[in-house]
């Protein structure tokens, strides 16, 4: 099935930004998944403070993955700390 990731990951770890984008890339490749496209939407700033967070790097992405590992990448997303809020929707 087709999916697409909306998430946000904390401004103050820009220093390990490719780091963290290299994990949830891993995770998904993992889950028997293909990222198949990026979009990067850059540092902007929340619509309210999330913990203590006010602004953030925006990313979307669009991957295959069986229906069966959205959850499972759901719960790596939700329990990773470097990221501020995550959303998947199928396509």
């Amino acid at each position: 099935m087709k999916y697409e990731i909306a998430f946000i990951i904390k401004s103050q770890l820009e220093s390990t930004l490719d780091d963290t984008l290299v994990k949830i890339e891993t995770e998904i490749t993992t889950l028997m998944g293909e990222v198949t496209e990026k979009a990067t939407w850059g540092k902007k700033r929340l619509a309210y403070p999330i913990e203590k967070n006010v602004d953030g790097f925006y990313y979307i992405w669009e991957f295959t993955i069986p229906s069966s590992k959205v959850g499972l990448l759901r719960k790596f997303m939700e329990s990773n700390k470097d990221i501020v809020r995550s959303m998947i929707t199928k396509l």
